[in-house]
């Protein structure tokens, strides 16, 4: 085989391998679903606690502009909750809530309950994890924004992230590399912030990106393909 065909060969090949290795990437808010929960890695529900079982949501609601996942219509199951905004434009309830265009908002709920995403790997692998919790409530009854607990945790253990929103502005970000196994979780946690329940809510943008095992070998081919063909000789031109 001459030269110049094999190294086209060989980038061909590389041009493969590289679609091979691309990285998955999941957002909660682009995969929002009200279909079923667990919807496909997201899990929607509350915690009685930062540590401890996850209940899943089983009621859901939508209006003009948001939708979302609560235990019940009636009070006080109706919170914590996880709302998200699927409208293209900021949602205002007139009463200091508001939520960004295709935004997230996780509400804490009475008796110290947390509002739980949960992200469910689904291959093991290498994923990186960035975001940031921010206030969506700018005042309310005389208060100047939520007072929340937020928290970032895998498989229920220890949180890699605590954090507190005491005021409308306030912001928590987070940036981690994990590696998880299929099966293992990471929870994005929002409570009452230790002073009792008042519209005690937060919003939540992540991108979690997952490059699994498998694709790390195939990124080593990648590489060696492409030093071989750049070694490989190249026609010197006639003088």
């Amino acid at each position: 085989m001459k030269a110049k065909t094999l190294r086209t060969a060989i980038w061909a090949i590389c041009a493969i391998l590289s679609f091979t290795a691309s990285a998955s990437v999941y957002d909660p808010a682009a995969d929002f679903s009200l279909d079923s929960n667990p919807n496909g890695p997201w899990s929607y529900g509350s915690k009685g606690a930062v540590t401890g079982a996850l209940t899943l949501f089983t009621e859901h609601s939508s209006g003009s502009q948001t939708e979302g996942w609560r235990g019940s219509s009636t009070w006080p199951d109706s919170y914590p909750a996880i709302q998200h905004n699927w409208s293209g434009v900021v949602f205002d309830d007139g009463g200091g809530w508001v939520v960004p265009p295709g935004g997230m908002d996780l509400a804490a709920g009475p008796y110290g309950k947390y509002a739980d995403l949960r992200f469910t790997a689904p291959l093991s692998g290498t994923y990186d994890i960035v975001g940031v919790f921010t206030s969506n409530m700018h005042s309310y009854g005389g208060f100047a924004g939520a007072t929340v607990d937020v928290h970032v945790q895998v498989n229920d253990g220890t949180p890699f992230l605590d954090g507190l929103i005491l005021r409308y502005g306030d912001a928590v970000p987070f940036s981690q590399r994990l590696t998880l196994g299929k099966g293992d979780t990471v929870d994005f946690l929002v409570g009452p912030g230790g002073n009792g329940f008042l519209a005690d809510s937060a919003g939540l943008q992540t991108v979690i990106t997952a490059v699994p095992e498998s694709a790390t070998a195939w990124t080593g081919a990648l590489a060696a393909a492409g030093m071989v063909a750049g070694l490989l000789p190249r026609k010197t031109p006639r003088q």
